[in-house]
């Protein structure tokens, strides 16, 4: 199946937000960057934020360089005494606009279709979009995976209290 990419006006399953948690990642996060940068998927439909992880390698200063003139990336840091990456991906939460939330790590290679892939499978109706099925993946974080929920206000804030409940257990 070959993924359609959406045009200006034509329906989409919403605005997507990638959330990027990273610490002292300074040699990958180029790649990222790059790599959504050069996504097939129009950029007013998608907005991707780095959430810094309270990093001491120059990291969040090459990425602010980097995205400097990329008006849909943003860079948060996260505030002090409160790290760790499901705290990242938790701020990067609150502070997100899309309606389709999707985490990756700063060190993965994103092929150019990424996006375009994931609205498809919400167009087509293959994601579950139940926060249910979220809650593996919540309490067994693996380097690489991605998660995608639809980022309505209710799951939102039941997806953040299941991260906020997994932190403190």
């Amino acid at each position: 199946m070959v993924n359609k990419v959406p045009e200006a006006g034509e329906r989409t399953s919403g605005k997507i937000t990638v959330i990027i948690p990273f610490r002292d990642e300074e040699v990958s996060l180029e790649n990222i960057i790059r790599d959504l940068g050069d996504q097939n998927y129009p950029s007013s439909f998608y907005e991707v934020i780095f959430v810094d992880d309270h990093s001491s390698d120059g990291s969040s200063d090459r990425v602010a360089l980097k995205i400097a003139s990329l008006s849909n990336f943003r860079l948060i840091g996260s505030p002090a005494g409160n790290g760790g990456k499901k705290k990242g991906i938790t701020l990067g939460i609150e502070k997100s606009n899309g309606d389709i939330i999707v985490t990756t790590d700063a060190d993965c290679r994103l092929p150019m279709d990424w996006l375009t892939s994931i609205n498809d499978q919400f167009q087509n109706n293959n994601v579950i979009k139940n926060l249910e099925s979220y809650y593996p993946v919540v309490g067994d974080w693996k380097p690489r995976m991605n998660i995608a929920l639809i980022n309505n206000p209710a799951v939102k804030e039941d997806f953040q209290e299941a991260i906020q409940a997994y932190n403190n257990s």
